[in-house]
Order: structure tokens, then sequence, then C-alpha cells
């Protein structure tokens, strides 16, 4: 046999073994049905909701089948990105903002418009524009959201009645918190500390920003966070706890018996959250996903937007359905990730009240804004909504974002706190060295 014939019989072989190992296998059912994958998590009651939203799919899709894979405990996106470095991550995947943001320029997602564009069902402008900004990379869409939103104001009205005070409103201002706190804090057995305060804020970023703060240059390339600006809305945010008591220092959360670390927006709390239905606090900032918890308060309470600085709104988040871009079912992952960002499965979660649907004609609807269940101002939330911006796009945001908490926790430290301007530049140095690529 000629060499060169033999070098062709060879080569050609490796690329087959190369091509089974590195491709994910086709899966057919026993009933010739199409299977395919789907990566989520959530409690056991929200994988409830997906098992439903699965079955329905399935009904009207009869040639798919959806493995529903939910991990069995905390650390969805740390096992998503061990899956999509194995080449062994589902067809398709829930991603939020943030993390979307880290796995953009990985080239693991597939981009959707080339099957938007062929969708005679399927209408781009369904969707609130800002989040999909917020889903896309180099103007390509990488993920259909399926809700949207900003952190909210939650407040117990029994707290604002017995002071005699006005609900919060758009016309507050985080100098409007720092007056109510004199009227909201209390001191129940004289003993010289306060035992409820007026706030707990977990919008740190979100404030900086009200203020006028830009953490990156509008290209990403610079960090542009140390400026007088700055240091003026970091000002605000020590004066809130320092000079004002308008909420707890970490140690008094501590006396709480709760920790003071303050989780995530996707859920991984350490336990700050309960100050609010424990009464501790009269109004807290997070997520509209804590209403469901929320709901068996002692207590009457109901949702305003943020208090603002020089500006109206915050970071916008959300969350929505991205295609493995190794998948060998791409027409289907397609058909799935349409569906779960749907309007039948936003209406169904919009009953639910516990996300913004990310359509603006569900999310107008009565389905969502007079949902029965608490809260009753859910305009509010949608307003907040319209009013936030996406994120300053870089791939390593969320290392950003952590510098940006512990550039906060230096100066707000109640032992030997860094003064701001240092803690600024401290940052930005740090930051610099993340858009380097040195960290």
């Amino acid at each position: 046999m000629p060499a060169i014939l033999k070098f062709i019989i060879i080569a050609s072989l490796l690329l087959g073994i190369l091509y089974w190992l590195f491709v994910p296998p086709a899966t057919v059912s026993k009933d010739g049905a199409v299977e395919i994958s789907l990566g989520t998590f959530g409690n056991p009651e929200q994988v409830d909701v997906y098992k439903q939203i699965v079955r329905l799919f399935e009904k009207d899709h009869p040639g798919i089948r959806v493995d529903l894979r939910t991990p069995s405990s905390g650390g969805y996106l740390e096992k998503l990105k061990t899956e999509l470095a194995g080449r062994v991550a589902p067809d398709v995947t829930w991603v939020d903002v943030s993390s979307f943001y880290s796995f953009s320029d990985k080239q693991v997602f597939r981009p959707l418009d080339e099957f938007a564009s062929q969708d005679p069902g399927f209408k781009r402008d369904s969707y609130f524009p800002a989040i999909l900004e917020a889903f896309s990379y180099r103007g390509k869409l990488y993920a259909l959201p399926k809700s949207c939103g900003s952190l909210i104001l939650f407040f117990n009205k029994d707290h604002f009645d017995q002071a005699g005070l006005s609900y919060p409103d758009e016309t507050w201002t985080w100098d409007t918190v720092a007056d109510a706190a004199a009227k909201l804090n209390r001191d129940y057995d004289g003993d010289g500390r306060l035992d409820r305060y007026a706030i707990l804020f977990t919008n740190s970023t979100d404030i900086l920003w009200q203020y006028g703060v830009e953490v990156l240059s509008p290209d990403g390339s610079r960090c542009t966070l140390d400026s007088p600006g700055t240091v003026e809305a970091c000002q605000r945010l020590y004066d809130l706890v320092y000079v004002h008591h308008a909420s707890p220092t970490s140690s008094k959360m501590g006396s709480f018996g709760l920790s003071s670390g303050g989780g995530g927006r996707s859920g991984s709390t350490a336990g700050v959250f309960d100050l609010f239905p424990m009464q501790a606090v009269s109004m807290i900032t997070t997520d509209l996903v804590l209403s469901i918890a929320y709901q068996k308060a002692s207590f009457n309470w109901d949702v305003a937007v943020q208090p603002h600085g020089i500006r109206k709104g915050g970071y916008l988040n959300g969350a929505g359905y991205a295609m493995n871009a190794r998948t060998r079912h791409p027409e289907e992952a397609w058909q799935l990730i349409k569906f779960l960002a749907g309007p039948a499965v936003q209406q169904l979660r919009a009953r639910g009240g516990d996300s913004i649907p990310s359509m603006p004609l569900i999310a107008q609807s009565p389905d969502f804004l007079a949902n029965p269940n608490p809260p009753a101002s859910r305009g509010a939330v949608l307003q907040q909504a319209e009013w936030a911006v996406p994120p300053p796009y870089h791939p390593r945001w969320p290392s950003i974002l952590q510098e940006l908490s512990l550039m906060i926790e230096s100066f707000m430290a109640e032992e030997n706190p860094l003064p701001i301007p240092v803690a600024i530049g401290n940052a930005a140095h740090q930051i610099e060295r993340i858009l380097e690529g040195k960290d």
C-alpha cells in the first residue's frame, strides 16, 4: 500500500476519533424522539415548576424529549464551567447576566441570530431591548431572556404607619432615607444600642452608579473608578451607616445571629435577608424573588423603586437560556429556548409573581401587575426595571464586582478602615490588572 494512502487512512481514522471525543453524541429515545438536555437549578418548588414546563414543551413538541438536569446542591455555575470545559454541558443552559459576561468570549455558546432570523414565529421586539443587549456580545445574541429586573425596595408598612411617615416613592433619595432613619430606628430596651434600623442596603454598586460613578470606560479598556465623584459616592455609603445609623454595621448583623455576608443576586445569601421578616430593619433592597419568602411575614409590607442619587435606576439583572455551541441538536435546542423564554411560560411565571417577565406585553398584563399575591405595587417593580441599565460589559465583570465589594468592605470596616481615597485607589489598581489580564 502506498505510503500516502496509509497516511490518508490513518488521518481519517484519527479525525473520526477526535470528532466523537469532542462532539456530544446524538441521542434518540426508544420512541424515535430526539433527546436534548436542559441545565438549570432551584429549590424543590422551582424544580417542580421546571418539570411542569418541560411537560408542556414535550406536549407541544412530541418529537423532542427533554432531560432536565438540576444539581442536587449549590454551585450550579461552577458545575456549568466544569461541564463546558469538559465538553459535556447540557444542550441548553440557564445563565444570568453576570455569568453570561464571564462566558461570552469563550465561544461556549452558539449565537441565536441565525435561528431567530429564520423563525417566522419569533419576534425580537417582543422583549425589553435592554435585556437583549445584556445577553449580546459583539452584536450577536447568545441567550433569550426569561426575566429581567433590578433591585427594588421592600418596606414595612406597619413601621412607616407607626412613625407617621409617608411610604417611599420615586421622589425618595438616599438623603430621604437618612432623614427617615431618625423616625424608624428603635432602641427597645434603652441600652443605648439600636435594635431596629431603617434599612439594609444590598445594592452598594447601584448606589455608586446612581451618584455618577462609572467603573469602566465606554469601550471597557480602562478603569475610571478613581475620581472625585467616586469619593463623594463612597462617603455617602459611609455616612448612611456611621453618621445617620440608618443601616446596621457588620458586627451588629452578627449580634442578630446572622452572618454579615450579603450573598449574591443568584440567591446564595448568608442570612442577612432574614433581617426584614425579623423586623430588625424597616426596609431592604433586594430582588423580587424574595417576595415569595416574605409572603409569610407577620406584618404588612409593599415595594417601591430604589431611592436614588443624581440619577434613577441601577444595574440590570435577569436570567435566560443559552445554547451549547457543541450541541448536536441545534434546531431542537432553539425550539426549547424559544419556548422557555416565550409567552406561554412567561405568563405562567408572571402568575407566580417572583420575577419580571422579559416581554413588555406580559410584564404589563394583569397576570403580573394584578397578581393577587403581595407585593401590591408591582408597577414600581416594572418602573425600576425600565430605569435599569446593563452593567458595563467585560468578560471579567464578576471579578471586577468582587473588587468593588472588597473596596467597600475596606472603607466600611469597623476596625482600621482604609481612607476612602486609598480604598478607591487600591480597587482601581486591581481592576486595571484584571483588564490587562494580570489577575
